[in-house]
């Protein structure tokens, strides 16, 4: 569901891609495929929570560096080398850098990486609550969570024109809390 809501639909539907793409003929079969990115972060979070329940924070932290980082080098170094057969610039080379560091706030080499700059959001605040002792209050985070995630988007909804609520989904980081909370 998510690679084809991605190749066939968000390609050229969003503005996170440097190279937009239409494919007409399975756009109505691909766009119903959001709906598979929200459940992989659902999931993510139940599966991410296990993990730091049975590690110390910084076995935590190894296995998600030790999981994410290599995949992405060596995914964002393909991407780079598709795209420089067409063009490199410095906006390309940037958006590379941001890539295989997972920076938070994109664009990033392609538009997936979004997902995973999410993904260090969410990882850096469980490690954070494994560092100073606090698993047993996973719970409560994901509540606060929830509760902030929901609340940001009944504002979205209620004020659909609004610029301020924009602001905070312009980053991964403010995404977490506010948008993908949930």
């Amino acid at each position: 569901m998510v690679t084809v809501f991605h190749l066939g639909f968000a390609s050229w539907a969003s503005p996170l891609y440097l190279r937009p793409y239409t494919m007409p003929e399975i756009e109505n079969i691909a766009q119903p495929g959001w709906v598979g990115v929200e459940l992989f972060f659902v999931i993510s979070g139940f599966v991410i929570v296990n993990s730091a329940a049975s590690a110390n924070a910084m076995s935590f932290l190894k296995g998600r560096i030790l999981r994410l980082y290599p995949a992405v080098w060596i995914c964002a170094s393909l991407t780079l080398i598709v795209i420089a057969t067409q063009d490199v610039n410095r906006r390309v080379l940037k958006n590379y850098l941001r890539s295989i560091t997972l920076y938070p706030g994109g664009p990033w080499i392609d538009g997936q990486y979004w997902t995973l700059a999410c993904e260090i959001c969410f990882y850096t605040i469980v490690f954070i609550m494994c560092a100073a002792g606090q698993k047993t209050r996973m719970p409560a985070l994901a509540l606060g969570l929830s509760l902030a995630s929901t609340a940001f988007i009944a504002l979205l909804y209620a004020f659909p024109d609004a610029a301020i609520p924009a602001i905070f989904t312009e980053t991964a980081w403010r995404a977490i809390p506010f948008y993908y909370g949930c």
